[in-house]
Parts: C-alpha cells; structure tokens; sequence
C-alpha cells in the first residue's frame, strides 16, 4: 500500500490519479475533511501519521509552507524508523522555502 500525507490542492489530486491507477492507498491529512472523497473510493483514511507509516511500504508527502514541513517531521519521528531507512520509502514531493522550520531537521 501506498501512504500519502497532504491532500491539499495538489496532493489530492495526485492521490486521486493514484487510485486511479490501481494503487491501494493509505491517507493522511491534518483536516481530516480532506480525507472524505478518497475514503468514499476506498481509501483507507488514518487516525495518525504512526499508524499510516506503520503500513505503507512506501509514503508520498506534499506540503506546501515550512509549519507544515515541521509537521512531517513530526510525522517521521512518529513512525520510529530512521532517516536512512525512511529515505529508501519516502517520497516528498513539495519544495518549500527553507528557514526556521528547519531548524528542528
């Protein structure tokens, strides 16, 4: 399964083809609202980044400004694997202007 976080404007609509395609898919959003049409095509919505990490073989992630950015590491601390394990499943798909956001990096 493929796990994807951030389903703004973009991101929704990249999972959507996804689906599409045939990929099962596992969501995860901050607005958990965001989540409703994917889970009404059978995706499977999480209650928590962990959860989501926990079984996707790999994650896809689109975020748009750096407070977001911090949610995702939040997102990869949560999962407890390490960054070069997570390197290897992770797939960031968002460019953000860097600043204090990365402090936490």
């Amino acid at each position: 399964m493929l796990g994807f976080v951030g389903l703004g404007y973009m991101g929704s609509r990249i999972a959507r083809r996804l689906m599409d395609a045939g990929y099962p898919l596992g969501v995860y959003n901050r607005t958990r609202d965001k989540t409703r049409a994917l889970a009404e095509r059978g995706a499977r919505v999480y209650d928590s980044p962990r959860e989501l990490a926990a079984d996707a073989e790999t994650v896809l992630s689109i975020l748009l400004t750096p407070e977001m950015v911090v949610v995702e590491h939040a997102f990869h601390a949560a999962a407890a694997v390490s960054w070069r394990t997570l390197e290897r499943r992770a797939v960031r798909m968002a460019v953000v202007a860097m600043g204090p956001a990365w402090v936490s990096w």
